[in-house]
């Protein structure tokens, strides 16, 4: 729920999706509640690498060296930066 004077909820990061697919928002006052609500369809969004290879080139006990090549998602559109953790 929102306040009068307010226009956003936040939606808590982690929250789960379920069999959900919209955000509706309904007008209520003390005479009625609004019938017909403004809807939004939301887009989960997820990305996924796959193909992750590694050839280490360094010769040297407890040492790594050379290249990370990956496949990137089918859809890159929401990609903003790769990161990657040894």
């Amino acid at each position: 729920n929102a306040s009068v004077g307010s226009s956003d909820v936040v939606v808590a990061t982690d929250s789960p999706v379920g069999e959900h697919t919209h955000f509706v928002v309904f007008a209520t006052s003390s005479m009625v509640e609004q019938t017909t609500p403004s809807a939004l369809l939301f887009f989960d969004a997820f990305a996924t690498v796959s193909g992750i290879a590694f050839s280490d080139k360094d010769l040297d006990v407890g040492e790594l060296g050379g290249e990370v090549l990956w496949q990137p998602p089918a859809s890159v559109d929401r990609i903003e930066v790769y990161r990657m953790f040894l």
